[in-house]
């Protein structure tokens, strides 16, 4: 029996996953929901891929429960995922929304128990993630506001014992969850800004230790916020606001369609977002432009926002150290030319909330979280659950 703990981030874009040993695996998190006696007549991947591209490549998983709580609003599954998903039927995948809260999700538990079989192929290869039975701790970054309530459930839903099919790659897999543990994503995200993935405190943010610091969580479909003081989460304070990265996009594509006559699909208007450049034939434009005019919109609604979060918390934006600013939606826009030269068409959306911050004070530090913001959340849980190990095997001496 191997025992091991995954973390999981179940975001709007992707599935982020991270084991004990390996760094972060990024899972796509458009699922196609099927009947369990669907006849999938899609060919595998037939080829001498690495096993993690392989098992991308083929996910049709049938998910049983059989042992753990009766409760079941989920189980079982099966769904097709990814790419196989978008060949089977492209117009019928789903992908999480932030109109409903993730831990009622059911697309959400079929990418969390996808994304702890990934991780088991990524540390155990292909060949022998059948051989034995897998005890996992879980744990998963939850919105701030559902985390009272969600925990509860999600542990509810997710702890026990499940017989689990590779339908497409012919594996068979005994999975127990053990336990699950929920964790604020804002929290998770400022855990990553004081601490390295090793656990050791960073020097830049040791000035920081000691006051109130904000952590502003920007991602594709919604900002999670929570208040630490002396590095303690305070959980009166977290706060989900339904705005992020794809509002900017959507800003973008309807200035697209203004100007060039098309409205873009939603991964070209994201890549013209990334790059802040529109492929257009075989050039592109420059709507570098478009896109910062984009971003401080969207920065002006935060803030407007923001301004109400100081004023429910009782903590006056004077009242904070810093601002911590992550989350795939805050990343700068930039590509590499033809000279290999890295090229930025605009800033982080930190740098644009910055300059409206330091309008009313001026002494407020604002942070981006500078090495992969997108991965601030995962990170996070992986410390968290480091320390977890730590604790469990110093007590077990």
């Amino acid at each position: 029996m191997n025992e091991t703990f995954v973390c999981v981030d179940l975001g709007a874009s992707s599935t982020r996953v991270r084991g004990e040993t390996l760094e972060v695996g990024i899972l796509p998190n458009n699922v196609y929901d099927v009947s369990m006696d669907y006849v999938n007549r899609l060919d595998g991947w037939n080829s001498n891929a690495e096993d993690e591209a392989v098992f991308k490549q083929s996910i049709d998983i049938s998910i049983t429960k059989t042992a753990g709580e009766d409760n079941l609003d989920h189980f079982p599954m099966r769904a097709l995922v990814g790419s196989v998903g978008e060949r089977a039927n492209a117009m019928a995948n789903e992908r999480p929304t932030a109109l409903r809260n993730k831990h009622v999700q059911k697309i959400n538990y079929a990418n969390a128990i996808t994304a702890i079989v990934y991780q088991l192929v990524r540390d155990n290869g292909l060949d022998r993630i059948g051989e034995t039975e897998y005890d996992v701790n879980l744990y998963i970054a939850l919105p701030p506001v559902e985390l009272a309530m969600g925990e509860a459930i999600m542990k509810s839903q997710l702890t026990g014992t499940y017989s689990i099919s590779l339908c497409m790659l012919h594996k068979e897999i005994t999975l127990n969850i053990k336990e699950v543990k929920c964790f604020a994503e804002s929290f998770m995200a400022i855990t990553s800004f004081f601490f390295n993935t090793d656990g050791r405190p960073k020097d830049e943010a040791r000035k920081y230790a000691n006051g109130n610091l904000l952590s502003l969580d920007i991602g594709a479909s919604s900002t999670d916020l929570a208040a630490v003081k002396n590095r303690k989460f305070l959980e009166s304070t977290g706060a989900t606001f339904k705005i992020g990265g794809n509002n900017v996009r959507d800003i973008v594509k309807k200035e697209i369609a203004s100007i060039y006559g098309y409205e873009p699909d939603d991964v070209t208007a994201e890549q013209a977002l990334a790059e802040g450049r529109l492929q257009f034939g075989s050039t592109y434009k420059d709507i570098s432009h478009i896109v910062v005019e984009a971003k401080m919109n969207v920065s002006k609604f935060f803030m407007s926002n923001i301004s109400n979060y100081f004023k429910n918390n009782n903590m006056p934006l004077q009242s904070f150290v810093g601002i911590v600013v992550s989350g795939g939606g805050s990343m700068q826009s930039e590509f590499i030319d033809d000279e290999n030269e890295e090229v930025v068409t605009s800033k982080p959306m930190g740098e644009y909330l910055a300059e409206m911050i330091h309008e009313t004070c001026d002494t407020v530090d604002v942070m981006c979280i500078a090495d992969n913001p997108r991965m601030a959340n995962i990170n996070g849980l992986y410390v968290r659950a480091m320390v977890d190990k730590l604790v469990k095997e110093r007590a077990a001496k």
